[in-house]
């Protein structure tokens, strides 16, 4: 609509052309021979446009650079300064067929963008514009795009269910409408709107809501990648999964490099599971990518097909394999692949340790694989395990890729995949370790839970044997960092010496006590929200049929991840239940890292300090971080609180 009576209208010549028939290579004498002064298509086709051409290739008499229909990154704005000339300009804006145009950005030749997205500007004049959460109202600063002004499109052509989806009347104007653009924005603070995706597009991964452009916009930062799209994809094992297809430059670093690359920039739940190469995309009609072609032409299963032999060297290694891509619902990239970069959490861990011991009939300690964590380390740790299980208390697993030889030891308490991106941050001289216990593997499955002190005890014993005597520094999120807590307190009590405790939003279980209701009923609502009533059905039959029966049908049916998650806190609060009736006083020092994302129940319900100076009598000090409850210990969050840790590990006692 605006390409076409833009021009018309204003007496201009308008091109069309048809790239399917013609081709991208040839865009650039086109637009030469024909004089063209604006230039008009979706960021994929000028993608592949300028990806043809010349790297010294420039378009001396084209003035206007306009995209739209798709998120416009940096690397648009790098190549528009670089092959246009000076007094050129850039627009990106946003505009349906049902609104046309209402936002538009103006951006001058040479302007440096510095963030990744770009913004899609401020709305025209006599337009509102609106977010909206998802239940239609508004919302403060992230939302769905919603347009009202007098020039609506009237509706669809006999469509009135369509009209009713997308059309709301206003709420203080009954001459007026507003539209739901099914678009996602987020509004800064100067006004200027950026589009962030289609909510056809927003998934949940593991519980997290993930916006596939951002993650496309990472992987398009990286060196050596030309474009990259991100799908969300639902693997063997019914979980979705994020599958990054990637168009790379030509002498470009492998695939494999790209996971450790986005690590220094996402948090881990952003991370493609799959990373595929491709030569081409698929386009609609429109010049758009086909998401829905492109899925179709690599799904999960058809790789796999291909690709599950080829690693192994043997019969066993090929069973390893369908194990890997059950659990993780990818093979191995190599023989040097890593489980828990591909995907792999402690849940997994205690699914793979199961796995192997159906096929060796030896079980491998659950620890080792925090070790191992190698296709190649974990096969020859399964095909060498001769011992039965047990055997061990726990292990100390260091984390640290290149420890300092006389370094400050930092052991973190449960949860050892957790530390990884904090032990990468920190830096020397910090020796980072995970600490693990085999009994972590009883309580994930739900078979015992030991109080609280006892738990704290075996760690204390693991941590003894590692490292003797003190000083001793010590840190844990959530449920860990009250294990943290008790830990040191018993080092105090043996007459050790410890120097740092570093408590990461952990809430105290009085104030656990007194909303844990309150807490597990928003935690079932959250499940019904997303799965129904079926998973309320499934809490209830687990509540009341025997155990027996029970082990039965969660064998048929499953549980899903939501479920494990909510299961584990509930696990958990058992023994935290336990501490509270009785919580002793720490007498030494104890620094506090409070995550700043809370959820609106939180803030109101939890102090800063959340009532920890109630029962530390030495040196308390409280921290705020950036990030939540887990992504404090992610990218891109995990750099300020390493800085923190480090510089009050320096502190005087």
């Amino acid at each position: 609509v605006m390409s076409t009576y833009g021009a018309l209208l204003n007496g201009a010549t308008l091109h069309p052309r048809s790239v399917k028939a013609s081709g991208f290579s040839s865009i650039g004498r086109w637009l030469q021979d024909q004089g063209i002064t604006i230039y008009h298509s979706t960021p994929t086709v000028f993608r592949l446009f300028m990806s043809g051409s010349h790297e010294r290739a420039s378009f001396p008499k084209v003035r206007v650079v306009v995209l739209g229909g798709e998120p416009v990154t940096r690397s648009d704005v790098e190549v528009f300064n670089r092959h246009f000339v000076a007094g050129a300009v850039l627009v990106n804006g946003l505009g349906p067929t049902e609104s046309t145009v209402t936002l538009q950005n103006f951006i001058a030749h040479g302007h440096e963008q510095t963030t990744g997205l770009v913004s899609v500007g401020t709305p025209i004049g006599a337009t509102e514009v609106l977010l909206l959460d998802e239940h239609g109202l508004p919302a403060e600063s992230e939302g769905e795009l919603a347009f009202s002004s007098e020039h609506l499109a009237l509706g669809y052509w006999r469509r009135p269910d369509q009209d009713e989806k997308a059309f709301q009347p206003h709420a203080t104007d009954p001459l007026r409408r507003i539209y739901r653009t099914g678009d996602l924005a987020r509004r800064d603070p100067g006004g200027s709107y950026y589009f962030i995706g289609r909510k056809d597009l927003q998934v949940k991964i593991n519980g997290v809501r993930i916006e596939l452009e951002e993650v496309e916009c990472a992987v398009e930062r990286l060196a050596g990648v030309r474009q990259c799209v991100a799908l969300a994809q639902t693997d063997l094992r019914g979980q979705n999964l994020i599958a990054a297809y990637v168009l790379r430059l030509p002498g470009s670093e492998p695939l494999s490099a790209l996971r450790e690359a986005l690590r220094q920039s996402l948090p881990d739940s952003m991370i493609p599971h799959r990373f595929i190469e491709v030569d081409s995309f698929p386009l609609t009609p429109s010049n758009k990518v086909d998401r829905l072609a492109l899925g179709d032409l690599y799904p999960i299963d058809v790789q796999a097909a291909h690709s599950h032999g080829a690693l192994a060297n043997d019969e066993f290694e090929e069973k390893l394999t369908a194990l890997w891509f059950e659990l993780l619902g990818q093979v191995p990239s190599g023989h040097d692949a890593d489980f828990f970069q591909c995907g792999g959490d402690s849940l997994m861990a205690v699914q793979l340790v199961d796995g192997l011991e159906h096929l060796t009939g030896r079980r491998v300690e659950l620890g080792d694989v925090f070790i191992k964590r190698t296709f190649e380390a974990i096969a020859e740790l399964a095909r060498s395990c001769a011992v039965e299980a047990q055997e061990r208390v726990g292990t100390v697993v260091p984390l640290t890729r290149h420890p300092a030889n006389r370094g400050e030891h930092l052991f973190c308490i449960c949860g050892i995949q957790l530390y990884q991106p904090l032990a990468d941050a920190i830096g020397e001289p910090v020796n980072v370790s995970g600490v693990f216990l085999a009994v972590e593997d009883e309580i994930l499955r739900g078979k015992r839970v030991p109080p609280l002190e006892e738990i704290a005890s075996m760690y204390l014993d693991v941590m003894l044997e590692y490292q003797p005597t003190g000083p001793f520094r010590l840190a844990g999120v959530s449920f860990g960092g009250m294990l943290a807590f008790e830990i040191a307190r018993q080092l105090r009590d043996r007459h050790h010496e410890v120097v740092f405790l570093g408590v990461f939003d952990t809430i105290l279980p009085q104030t656990i006590g007194r909303f844990r209701r309150l807490r597990r009923l928003r935690g079932h609502l959250a499940l019904a929200l997303r799965h129904g009533p079926g998973e309320i059905l499934k809490r209830l039959r687990r509540k009341f049929i025997p155990p027996s029966r029970q082990e039965a049908l969660d064998n048929l049916t499953g549980l899903s991840r939501d479920e494990l998650a909510l299961e584990r806190g509930e696990i958990y609060s058992v023994a935290l239940e336990a501490y509270r009736k009785n919580m002793p006083g720490y007498a030494g020092d104890t620094f506090f890292y409070r995550a700043r994302e809370r959820s609106e129940f939180e803030k109101v319900c939890f102090p800063l300090h959340c009532n920890w100076p109630s029962y530390v009598s030495g040196r308390f000090l409280a921290r705020e971080v950036g990030g939540g409850h887990v992504t404090m210990l992610e990218q891109p969050f995990v750099g300020g609180l390493a800085a923190l840790v480090a510089s009050d590990m320096r502190l005087p006692s």
